[in-house]
């Protein structure tokens, strides 16, 4: 189902051209955390604090939820929506207090945009703007890293059968060539939780459904397909409390 690795690209921000093609050293166990409402008072902060190597998604809130989420992070994967809200950043030149304490979560990571700069949506003077911006100006150090062409979001889109995969599943995909133990989090589509609780869409921010937002991501298609690679030990998918 997934690639035997992922190659990534080492861009240089002050010049026209990648420094380096690498791949991340293997792991021993991995976990990946996605945004959904349902790490909300899981207290699952330090399972996720003790895997070896942890990937986020999007820039989320941290430092707010760290008894559900866990500090630790190595990687942040970001994809088209999120780019081009950093370029916003950037064409404004402000960045609110909550936003940058989001961005600190970068230091010492690797921000890793999982698509081709062959993309039209964000071409790639766009992106090394934003990012040559925030480096510069607010003191972030991360490396930057961008997949070189789009083969694994072709791979997605034929095993899935989705148009759109998210961001999420991506770094999913990357976690199983990476790490032999993946531990997942966070991933949750439904608007009711097995207990009939209220789920937002994420943990942080204005409480929205995933039924009130407007996405074009099949959810429910990816969320079955986790649990069918959980039935079969290949991840381990956690959609309950960690601690009781």
């Amino acid at each position: 189902m997934y690639p035997e690795n992922i190659s990534i690209e080492d861009m240089d921000l002050d010049q026209h051209n990648f420094k380096s093609t690498y791949q991340m050293p293997k792991q021993k166990s991995c976990a990946v955390v996605g945004n959904s409402g349902i790490l909300l008072n899981s207290l699952c902060g330090e399972d996720i604090d003790s895997n070896d190597f942890v990937i986020r998604c999007n820039v989320p809130d941290v430092s707010n939820y760290v008894k559900d989420v866990g500090t630790k992070t190595n990687v942040t994967i970001v994809f088209q929506a999120t780019m081009l809200y950093l370029y916003r950043l950037y064409l404004n030149g402000t960045i609110h207090d909550e936003v940058l304490t989001r961005l600190h979560l970068l230091n010492d990571t690797i921000l890793w945009y999982p698509e081709s700069f062959r993309s039209k949506n964000v071409p790639k003077n766009t992106a090394k703007a934003a990012l040559k911006y925030l480096k510069t100006n607010f003191d972030l150090s991360f490396q930057f890293a961008i997949t070189f062409d789009n083969q694994l979001t072709w791979r997605l889109r034929r095993i899935l059968k989705v148009t759109t995969p998210t961001t999420g599943i991506r770094a999913i995909i990357g976690a199983l060539s990476l790490c032999e133990h993946v531990n997942v989090y966070g991933f949750y589509p439904y608007a009711l939780d097995l207990n009939g609780n209220n789920v937002s869409y994420h943990y942080y921010g204005p409480f929205l459904t995933v039924d009130e937002f407007d996405t074009k991501h099949n959810f429910s298609s990816e969320f079955q397909s986790l649990k069918i690679l959980d039935n079969k030990n290949i991840l381990r998918l956690v959609t309950n409390t960690c601690k009781s």
